[in-house]
């Protein structure tokens, strides 16, 4: 997270799922943990590159990279770099904002229905609904970030994976993720000999795709079709 700026957002999705889900002892411990790996990880690659304040001059070069330096025709696949390449327009700022609010909007409204869909309101909240909350933040950042190089797509299979699965599966989403996913396959192999902003636009609808099946409902708790039946209308929103 340190070094890859454009997923750093996905913990903080995961804390706002933890508060909105009301699991304070979760939330309390989690960040100290994570104040506490982010605090040694400063130490260490500070000591390892000679000062500390080294992260201070990283966070600005992050913070003022010009989508200009990572452009369409250097296979940088992002939005950003789409709408620079055609028009000039730096669109990066307002690309993450939208993604954040965006995204955070998806994140809350799916930790309500996960919390709702649970059987037993007192039962420890399943881990595969922290995986999947984590996995929704990565590929938002992917979304909304100005850097979009190919290998960046792996970030998406573990939300990937989940939906051509029977965590959050029926044959409508299978279906589709299995397009999005080839799409995303195809345009990695032969991005090089297929045109430049057609293979960035394809790129950017299969995350989307797998986003949007995503965030859709909880995933599912078990393989049982009656259990899976039983939370699927759990997790329907009421009338």
């Amino acid at each position: 997270l340190l070094l890859k700026a454009n997923i750093a957002f996905a913990p903080l999705f995961w804390l706002a799922s933890m508060a909105v889900t009301g699991r304070k002892r979760e939330l309390k411990e989690t960040m100290a943990g994570g104040a506490l790996g982010a605090a040694l990880g400063l130490l260490w690659g500070g000591s390892f590159f000679g000062e500390a304040s080294i992260w201070i001059d990283w966070a600005k070069r992050i913070i003022s990279y010009p989508v200009l330096h990572s452009r369409l025709i250097d296979n940088n696949f992002s939005l950003s770099a789409i709408f620079y390449h055609h028009w000039e327009i730096d669109i990066s700022t307002v690309s993450l904002l939208a993604g954040l609010c965006l995204t955070g909007w998806a994140v809350l409204r799916l930790a309500r229905r996960q919390k709702e869909s649970l059987p037993d309101k007192e039962a420890p909240f399943p881990f595969i609904y922290d995986i999947q909350t984590l996995s929704l933040g990565l590929v938002a950042g992917l979304l909304s970030s100005k850097l979009l190089w190919n290998h960046y797509l792996v970030l998406a299979l573990p939300l990937y994976l989940m939906s051509i699965g029977e965590t959050l599966g029926d044959d409508a989403r299978h279906k589709t993720s299995l397009v999005a996913g080839a799409a995303l396959l195809c345009n990695s192999l032969y991005f090089k000999s297929l045109p430049i902003t057609p293979t960035a636009l394809l790129n950017l609808a299969g995350l989307c795709a797998i986003f949007a099946i995503g965030a859709s409902r909880p995933a599912l708790l078990g393989t049982n079709p009656a259990d899976s039946q039983n939370q699927e209308q759990k997790a329907l929103p009421s009338p």
